[in-house]
């Protein structure tokens, strides 16, 4: 029984142990250039601009790194780009 009841406690802590690191799962950098043109694009409130629509968890670790390089890119996006 004991072994079992370690044996438990160690799939947990293994478990808990990786949800807490997976804050360090984001890229250093951003990739440059490295996307892919849709063949058919998704509709936009004004074809005259490009859409850039957020969508955030305030308990992801990914989405709290994305804010402080967010914030900078607001102050410099061009004109044609619609932040939502």
């Amino acid at each position: 029984m004991k072994l079992a009841r370690t044996a438990w406690l160690i799939v947990v802590c293994i478990t808990a142990s990786s949800l807490f690191l997976t804050h360090l799962a984001h890229a250093n950098e951003p990739y440059v250039g490295k996307y892919e043109l849709l063949n058919s694009p998704q509709a936009t409130n004004n074809p005259d601009k490009v859409e850039v629509l957020e969508f955030f968890w305030y308990g992801c670790p990914h989405c709290y790194y994305l804010d402080k390089n967010l914030e900078p890119w607001l102050k410099t996006k061009p004109d044609y780009v619609e932040f939502k």
